[in-house]
């Protein structure tokens, strides 16, 4: 909740707003290598990337389709230097709101210039065939722009005995149709990465859970031994190229959709109000959560204010930890 009685809100600086470019302090021999993280709703797209980061650069959320626009990655690590382009989650039109097409398009669109394609898909979720057409698509682009897949199979701390023979088959049946899209799609003297474009999938898919960190390590090495000889783009100590404004809102937004379960709040918007520095060091940021009716705003505000008040807690350590440095987080619920 607002403290109402604090009026000394001060607008966040442009330093705070502005995305910042730092010039790459690259070493003598870099490597990079740019990715796309591609793949259905929910399959842990997100998660992925902020466990290979160690910090949250992309909403997660239980919620389909809440990275709404392309969110870079970055991941820097001795003389590589590792590009994630995370993308909406691919849905079919009859499946989401009015954006959807322009998710899609979003997805297709980031294909467009990366070395390897990260396909994550849902260990435990059956893949019905709207699934498989949706994921047909995005990967018939993936092979024209000559882009290797590796398929990762997120989840995987849920396959108990009983779904390891649906795991298998799952893991054939998408390997199967990216031979086939390959076969008839990918021409190797396009590719900037010199590796078999069907060297990680089948048996050699990668395990991982996002959620419990298992085979993430695992991951994260054999992704930066694929970084090929080439310029840093970024700075080492970047994560992301978007500014610490839309970082914290990101993190709020991760928490509005975690704390929602049923109530999908694809309408809430946010509005940052304050930005204020005291003199201990610490700061203040206020920001405004703007939601469609009143009903709605009392189901978000909680008895006396306790639902909000355990959104603000769980983004504001979260918040501590990008900034390194102590934070007072303001949520105020307002009807547009």
């Amino acid at each position: 909740m607002k403290d109402k009685q604090f009026t000394n809100l001060k607008p966040a600086p442009d330093s705070v707003v502005e995305r910042e470019f730092l010039v790459p302090d690259e070493p003598r021999k870099p490597r990079a290598l740019d990715l796309a993280v591609i793949g259905r709703p929910n399959a842990g797209k997100s998660s992925i990337v902020n466990g290979l980061l160690n910090v949250t650069v992309s909403a997660v959320s239980p919620k389909y389709n809440t990275t709404r626009e392309r969110v870079l990655g970055i991941l820097t690590e001795g003389d590589a230097q590792l590009a994630f382009y995370d993308t909406p989650g691919l849905i079919k039109p009859k499946e989401s709101h009015e954006y959807v097409q322009t998710l899609v398009t979003t997805a297709q669109e980031t294909l467009q210039g990366v070395d390897v394609s990260m396909l994550v898909v849902d260990s435990v979720k059956r893949l019905e065939d709207s699934a498989l057409q949706a994921l047909e698509k995005v990967l018939t682009t993936s092979a024209q722009v000559c882009s290797p897949t590796m398929l990762v199979m997120n989840k995987y701390d849920l396959v108990g005995k009983r779904e390891k023979h649906n795991l298998d088959m799952k893991v054939k049946e998408v390997s199967q149709m990216i031979e086939e899209i390959y076969g008839k799609h990918y021409h190797a003297d396009g590719a900037s990465v010199a590796i078999d474009p069907l060297a990680y999938i089948g048996e050699n898919s990668i395990n991982v859970s996002a959620l419990k960190g298992y085979g993430m390590d695992d991951l994260r090495k054999t992704l930066l031994s694929l970084a090929v000889d080439r310029p840093w783009s970024y700075h080492s100590s970047m994560h992301s190229d978007m500014s610490d404004l839309e970082l914290v809102t990101e993190i709020i937004r991760e928490q509005l959709y975690r704390r929602f379960n049923k109530e999908l709040p694809y309408t809430f918007e946010q509005e940052n109000v304050g930005w204020t520095k005291f003199k201990d060091k610490s700061l203040r940021i206020d920001q405004d959560i703007f939601v469609p009716a009143a009903r709605v705003r009392k189901m978000v505000v909680g008895t006396d204010g306790n639902t909000i008040r355990s959104v603000g807690m769980a983004a504001n350590r979260e918040i501590q930890a990008l900034l390194n440095k102590r934070v007072h987080l303001y949520l105020n619920v307002r009807v547009r």
